[in-house]
């Protein structure tokens, strides 16, 4: 009897560091039609630094486990083979999250696991459309109010940072989030890291298809001059006009050598038409119907308006940013 008691001991020794580890993980189980058969990409972050693996998808079918060293909340994000979000959690050690619906309808989808999740994915079906919509002003207002009237709430937390729209609004983004009172310090670290990550800025841009002006698709291929110029702008940012002038010069000083556009971003194009017609100028005058979301834009790392993007023939990204003077400077080196 007196072994019997030792051998159980012992087993129970071996099994808690096991249980222990259980306890310590995090869960993903999903069945998405669409998904079919492909690599997944799951992203999620760590005291240690953001983690990266691949999940294998079977039939529309993945699961995915991890430790978590942390006792704290962290952001697991789920792409696909064509760096799209699938889906994103809040999770702890411990949780499981299990994950239905349709890839086409990716603010419909159904979820189970952690009372946050549960309250975030309720939030996004009720208000699919305006996830779905180019202009995220709606849902922005929306956001406000959640956070306003529950500053308490993880869920608030959670929909302002991911998604609350930071184009031109950075101060507002800040200011919100100040106003909130639940902000695990693992799910601000994992916001910061993660989306630092996600958003490294491109360093080479190929051939881009817009909406342009004349009513039709064209290309915009840095390969077709000496050097590129993209002026990405909304109207929110002073329109236009307030570039136009400096575009004007820089199309006189270096004509065919070099490739000039701008590019809208705004959701609503009723008023596109009227401003590049009062802006002239004999450049191409294009529309990103996604806007800052568009995918051949996400590399761009697009935070604010006007946004110069400099290449050379090649592709290259040689200036990235918001200073006129830099544009002029980068063109003057490339063109010389």
């Amino acid at each position: 009897m007196k072994h019997r008691y030792i051998i159980t001991a012992l087993l129970w020794l071996a099994l808690v560091p096991l249980l222990a580890g259980c306890s310590r993980a995090f869960t993903i189980k999903g069945n998405i039609k669409g998904v079919g058969s492909q690599m997944l990409r799951v992203v999620y972050y760590t005291p240690q630094g953001v983690k990266d693996a691949l999940i294998p998808a079977s039939a529309d079918r993945f699961e995915y486990k991890a430790p978590l060293e942390a006792d704290d909340w962290t952001l697991v994000y789920l792409y696909d083979m064509q760096s799209q979000v699938v889906a994103r959690f809040a999770v702890e050690r411990g949780s499981t999250v299990k994950v239905r619906g349709d890839l086409g309808q990716r603010h419909r989808l159904e979820v189970k696991g952690p009372d946050v999740d549960e309250q975030w994915y309720k939030f996004m079906a009720e208000h699919a459309a305006l996830y779905d919509s180019p202009d995220h002003s709606q849902l922005d207002r929306l956001i406000e109010k959640q956070a306003a009237s529950h500053p308490a709430d993880l869920l608030s937390t959670l929909l302002v940072l991911c998604d609350y729209s930071k184009l031109n609004n950075a101060a507002q983004a800040s200011r919100l989030l100040a106003g909130l009172t639940h902000k695990p310090a693992g799910l601000m670290a994992a916001y910061t890291a993660i989306h630092r990550r996600v958003a490294r800025k491109a360093a080479s841009i190929g051939s881009l298809l817009f909406y342009e002006s004349g009513g039709d698709y064209a290309a915009f291929d840095p390969a077709t001059a000496q050097a590129s110029l993209l002026c990405l702008w909304t109207g929110n940012s002073g329109s236009l006009a307030q570039q136009a002038a400096q575009l004007k010069q820089w199309s006189s000083a270096y004509g065919s050598r070099l490739l000039l556009a701008d590019v809208c971003l705004d959701a609503d194009t009723s008023a596109w038409r009227g401003t590049i017609a009062a802006a002239g100028g004999t450049w191409r005058h294009y529309w990103a119907p996604a806007g800052p979301l568009d995918r051949q834009l996400l590399g761009l790392d697009i935070q604010s308006t006007p946004l110069y993007v400099v290449t050379d023939a090649r592709g290259k990204i040689v200036y990235n940013g918001d200073q006129p003077a830099r544009v002029a400077a980068s063109l003057a080196r490339l063109l010389k």
